[in-house]
């Protein structure tokens, strides 16, 4: 089942709709799809990757402490 070629947004959904009906998850034909129209020439950003969360803090700032499997959570 090659994928239309193509950039509008037409071809993109029914890429989609396409994958979606072959039984691919969602995301995987939207990724896909969009692949596919980035190689025709379609001027659509990568998605970016979230950034990454610092530890959390305790209210006073100071770093909560990460606990062994073994131990008890503090009272």
């Amino acid at each position: 089942m090659p994928l239309s070629k193509g950039k509008s947004k037409a071809v993109i959904s029914a890429n989609i709709r396409e994958m979606v009906k072959a039984g691919h998850p969602v995301k995987q034909a939207a990724a896909a799809a969009y692949s596919t129209a980035r190689k025709s020439g379609a001027d659509l950003p990568f998605p970016q990757k979230a950034p990454k969360q610092a530890y959390p803090q305790t209210v006073d700032g100071s770093p909560i402490k990460k606990r062994k499997r073994h131990e008890p959570p503090p009272l």
